[in-house]
C-alpha cells in the first residue's frame, strides 16, 4: 500500500520536471527564441556602431563648430546620444542679442542633428540644452519643440 502512493509522488514529479523542461525548451530553444536572440543581438550590435561612429564624428565635427561658436566651459553628452548639453557662462549669454542666440542654437543644433544622421541615428532623435554654470536652462532646441529661449 506505501508503495503505489509513492509511484503517485514519482509520477507526478516526473511530470512536472518534464512539464519545465518542455516549457524552458518552447521560451529559449525555440527557432521564435532563437530569432528574439539574434535581433537583440543585432541590435546591440548597431547600437554599438552607432555610439562609435558618432563619437568619432562628435570630435571631428560637433565639438569644433560648438568651440567656433562660444566659449562653452563644458558639454556633455547622454548615454544614447541624443541629448546634448553645454554650459555656457550666463555673461557671455546675457552679452548676446536674440538674433545671435537663435542663430548659436540653430547652428548647434543643426550640426548635432547631421552628425546623428551621418553616424547612422535618426536626426528626429536629437535635443540641445544649452545651460549657464549653475544647471539653469537657458535655451533649448529639439524637433518636437523647436527652439525654445528660456532666458
Amino acid at each position: 500500500m506505501g508503495i503505489p502512493g509513492h509511484s503517485v509522488v514519482v509520477v507526478v514529479i516526473c511530470g512536472v520536471i518534464l512539464g519545465a523542461a518542455f516549457a524552458f525548451y518552447r521560451y529559449n530553444m525555440s527557432p521564435e527564441a532563437a530569432s528574439r536572440r539574434a535581433a537583440q543581438i543585432r541590435h546591440a550590435e548597431e547600437h554599438e556602431l552607432f555610439i562609435a561612429r558618432f563619437d568619432s564624428l562628435k570630435q571631428a565635427r560637433l565639438y569644433p563648430t560648438a568651440w567656433r561658436a562660444a566659449t562653452f566651459t563644458k558639454a556633455g553628452l547622454d548615454e544614447d546620444r541624443s541629448d546634448w548639453t553645454l554650459t555656457l557662462g550666463s555673461s557671455d549669454w546675457d552679452r548676446r542679442s536674440e538674433a545671435s542666440k537663435m542663430d548659436l542654437i540653430t547652428r548647434l543644433h543643426t550640426t548635432f542633428r547631421a552628425v546623428r544622421a551621418q553616424a547612422g541615428g535618426d536626426p528626429e532623435d536629437a535635443r540641445l540644452v544649452i545651460e549657464d554654470d549653475d544647471g539653469e536652462i537657458l535655451a533649448e532646441c529639439s524637433p518636437e519643440t523647436g527652439t525654445v529661449i528660456h532666458k
